[in-house]
């Protein structure tokens, strides 16, 4: 008998064929719409009519497809992440100085996947 909160046998798993093959032809045929659903959040981005929600929703599905989501910092430390345009000269100047591998940012700080040029 499982224990609470625990909804399957030990060593059992809860889905033992796997994945239904029904999800995986939806979602194949929803990949066969890739191009145009791209096409039709870069209209509605570009469509000055368009309520701003809605151009702003696309430009966001957009970059997420495009860049990946940005990393989100949750932290109390209010001074830890500062954008730059939050920081002095002199602070900005120390932090270049240093190198990028001289701490400016805390080693346990998630670091991004994707270089952004």
């Amino acid at each position: 008998m499982p224990g609470h909160g625990r909804p399957f046998q030990k060593g059992k798993s809860g889905n033992p064929r796997g994945r239904p093959k029904v999800l995986g032809e939806i979602q194949e045929l929803a990949r066969q719409h890739t191009t145009e659903a791209i096409e039709v959040l870069a209209q509605i981005m570009r469509d000055e009519k368009a309520p701003a929600a809605a151009r702003v929703a696309a430009v966001d599905k957009i970059l997420d497809r495009a860049w990946g989501k940005p990393p989100q910092f949750i932290t109390g430390d209010e001074q830890r992440f500062r954008s730059a345009n939050e920081m002095t000269d002199d602070e900005l100047a120390a932090i270049a100085l240093s190198g990028p591998s001289a701490g400016a940012l805390d080693s346990s700080a998630p670091k991004s996947s994707m270089a952004h040029s």
